[in-house]
């Protein structure tokens, strides 16, 4: 049960730091912000529904709908993505990286070390759905960091190391 606490506590921290960026991001970052407020509330709806099941009795809640309903709404945001307005977002855009590689970590190691099968698959599907935010944040950084390349003409960062 403690492993149930401590994702609760992770996630809660999470969407704290997120409302935090929120209010300190410049215009054209809120939106990613905002977007990742909701997917958080979605997740930590899942997540406390998921807490309560008597995993012999039910099945999880699916994580399937929010990533279906929230594909769409991303694409459409990231479409035209504007250029960088100022290093603070690029450090924003960091911090909610290492959040996400963080906490999916942390799912990771909870299935591998839960002993039901299906608590199991529940975690290695948190942790993939970390996954999966963690590479959309990353390529929107990737992005950026052309945008500072093209302004002062070499590579600001090492490229391709993980």
């Amino acid at each position: 049960m403690e492993v149930w606490q401590i994702a609760r506590d992770l996630e809660i921290a999470f969407q704290r730091q997120l409302d935090l960026f929120s209010g300190i991001s410049s215009p054209w970052l809120v939106s990613i912000v905002h977007y990742l407020q909701k997917v958080q509330g979605l997740f930590l709806a899942n997540l406390a529904e998921a807490a309560i099941i008597n995993v012999d009795m039910a099945k999880y809640p699916s994580l399937e709908a929010l990533l279906i309903s929230e594909n769409a709404e991303w694409n459409k945001m990231v479409e035209k993505l504007p250029p960088l307005k100022t290093t603070e977002d690029l450090v924003i855009l960091w911090s909610i990286y290492a959040a996400f590689d963080k906490l999916e970590q942390f799912y990771r190691q909870a299935a591998l070390n839960s002993p039901h099968p299906l608590t199991r698959a529940y975690f290695q599907s948190l942790s993939e759905n970390k996954t999966l935010f963690r590479r959309r944040i990353d390529g929107f950084l990737r992005s950026l960091y052309n945008d500072v390349w093209g302004k002062i003409g070499f590579a600001p960062f090492v490229l391709g190391r993980e």
